[in-house]
């Protein structure tokens, strides 16, 4: 499993080809969205390559409904199986998903998809809306650590990787 929740901007279609190669070859590959970072004129190749996107708030414009009364908001409880084992994880309420091809597992609410798992060849692509709840002032809050494991879903003997800069080292030596 490989994690990478940085903003992918300095891999171009080469590397993301090879990063996608590496997936179909049966590994598991974990992202996170970084909307606010890309635009019409600088997409994110590796989500549009999925058939991921992002639906953002503040550009959708209900970022004002979904910030009232923050203090009062309730963490939600996302069943991580479909048999009702539920796991509370404090995801941003400004980011969702959408998938345009079938989702192996998705965890989401009314509002949308906080995570996204697609197969790609004999592997798979889990995306997730935002990753602060994996970071360090996080992780040991509500059921962080828990859920971070599932998202994870090592297999028996495999391993982790985390890739917090996609420039040490490159993109090629980690696959």
């Amino acid at each position: 499993t490989l994690v990478m929740p940085t903003l992918r901007y300095s891999l171009g279609p080469k590397s993301i080809g090879a990063l996608l190669s590496w997936v179909a070859t049966g590994n598991h590959l974990v992202v996170a969205t970084h909307g606010e970072y890309y635009t019409e004129d600088k997409k994110d190749i590796l989500l549009d390559a999925l058939g991921i996107s992002e639906i953002n708030a503040r550009v959708k414009g209900d970022y004002e409904i979904k910030h009232v009364n923050t203090a009062a908001r309730k963490i939600p409880s996302v069943d991580v199986s479909g048999k009702g084992d539920l796991l509370q994880v404090d995801f941003d309420t400004l980011h969702r998903l959408t998938s345009k091809q079938a989702t192996l597992w998705n965890v989401a609410d009314s509002t949308g998809a906080y995570l996204v798992r697609v197969k790609h060849g004999n592997g798979r692509v889990t995306v997730m809306s935002d990753y602060g709840f994996m970071e360090n002032y996080a992780i040991g809050k509500y059921d962080h650590a828990a859920f971070m494991a599932r998202v994870l879903d090592v297999r028996p003997g495999g391993a982790v990787w985390l890739v917090y800069s996609e420039d040490m080292p490159s993109l090629p030596q980690w696959l």
